[in-house]
């Protein structure tokens, strides 16, 4: 092979490199971003309008209303309430929306980058090494991600569990 092919090689792999960040990974920081936004504004919507709807009802209704339906309503409403407020704390939909977007500005950051280091590369070496470096700053991305999102999870883990994660 010559320097000429394995250059055009190294050329097409960073290439290819940068449209996989923007085509697959770019996407899927933002679907997750937008995802636990409205995730957190849904449930956040639900569980404030059930509580007022629960005291509302609670004031209005008389008592032959509360010997029908009232009584179901009055614990259904509370369930649902609770059970929304309960997918707010076990989920963390505001804070993995804030990581997720964190996550999107960075790798916008990392794809400008890539395309200046990209154009700026003239010989195969050039080529690799700006690919490795963008790959590697991708990678560290990817596991501090990981690593903020395990840490939403551990309150709700024992001291136990948390020593081996």
């Amino acid at each position: 092979m010559t320097d000429n092919t394995n250059a055009d090689s190294n050329k097409a792999v960073f290439s290819d490199y940068i449209n996989k960040l923007v085509s697959e990974e770019l996407p899927d920081y933002r679907f997750m971003a937008l995802f636990s936004y409205w995730a957190w504004t849904v449930t956040m919507g639900a569980s404030l309008a059930l509580t007022a709807a629960s005291a509302g009802l609670a004031a209005v209704i008389d008592k032959e209303q509360y010997m029908g339906w009232g009584k179901t309503l009055l614990v259904l409403i509370p369930i649902l309430s609770a059970f929304s407020s309960g997918l707010l704390h076990l989920y963390k939909f505001r804070e993995k929306e804030a990581l997720r977007e964190t996550g999107r500005i960075e790798l916008e950051d990392i794809i400008a980058c890539a395309r200046i280091l990209y154009s700026n590369s003239k010989t195969e070496d050039e080529y690799m090494v700006n690919f490795h470096s963008v790959r590697e700053r991708f990678k560290v991305l990817e596991v501090t991600q990981h690593g903020m999102d395990i840490s939403l999870r551990k309150d709700g883990l024992s001291k136990h569990e948390h020593s081996r994660l």
